[in-house]
């Protein structure tokens, strides 16, 4: 991993923990493409990324506001691809 990809996986992280996408604008790029268990299509843009993270992010602050889930962000090394970093995102539904 290079320097750039690590303090990407830092933003990245930051911006799990903070649940703020400020974190990450600077270091996404406009062709950007989105694709998680979560979304059924892929997000194309650094607009429409940026928007999906921002109501994620939303939807989670709001969760935990009503003390209905604790987030928790942590990095993790991934066996099969050679220990490479990772952000572990856990959630506890109370």
């Amino acid at each position: 991993m290079n320097y750039a990809e690590q303090k990407l996986l830092i933003q990245l992280k930051l911006s799990w923990e903070n649940l703020d996408v400020k974190y990450l604008e600077s270091f996404l790029d406009k062709n950007i493409i989105y694709e998680s268990q979560w979304v059924f299509t892929p997000l194309k843009g650094k607009e429409k990324v940026i928007e999906y993270l921002q109501g994620k992010f939303k939807t989670i602050q709001r969760e935990i506001d009503l003390n209905q889930i604790t987030l928790n962000t942590e990095t993790g090394f991934i066996p099969s691809m050679n220990m490479r970093p990772c952000i572990i995102l856990s959630d506890y539904r109370k």
